[in-house]
């Protein structure tokens, strides 16, 4: 393991094919790498929502992973969080859009596109490195991938 690399990219690469094993998504991970590190990891399901079980049994096998290499990760220890995105997970990924077209989000953009940098509406589709919302008011809109500072499904929204 690359010793250099920032400790969220090292988690990362040790946790991932794990992940990805038990056909699950890892939606985020937030590291504090402190004395004690503070990890958080948001796991949903590929399809459909994941359950408490499910939380429960990936949290153990990386709990396992991260024993393991404890001594070259951490300064001393760590403390983990494994979690569910909670229904208005974030959409990080060009292809989380492509998973929920159809659905309602909020994106909050980088720079103004029209008048505005944040839209609420339904994801139209997802190709190209483009965005199309269908906007509440029946408008679409085109959002370049790059200019998305943060999204989110927002199923409160209308």
């Amino acid at each position: 393991m690359d010793e250099h690399k920032p400790l969220k990219d090292r988690i990362l690469e040790l946790i991932e094919p794990t992940i990805k094993d038990s056909f699950l998504d890892l939606v985020e991970i937030e590291v504090d790498g402190g004395t004690t590190a503070h990890i958080r990891l948001f796991i949903d399901k590929l399809t459909g929502g994941i359950t408490l079980d499910e939380i429960a049994k990936i949290s153990s096998e990386i709990v396992k992973l991260l024993d393991t290499h404890e001594k070259e990760l951490f300064k001393e220890s760590y403390e983990i969080e494994v979690s569910s995105p909670g229904i208005n997970r974030p959409l990080k990924k060009l292809e989380d859009f492509h998973k929920f077209t159809g659905e309602k989000v909020k994106v909050i953009t980088r720079e103004k596109i029209g008048n505005d940098t944040v839209f609420f509406g339904f994801i139209k589709e997802a190709v190209d490195g483009k965005l199309m919302l269908d906007l509440k008011n029946g408008n679409l809109v085109e959002i370049p991938f790059e200019k998305v500072k943060k999204a989110n499904l927002d199923r409160d929204v209308f």
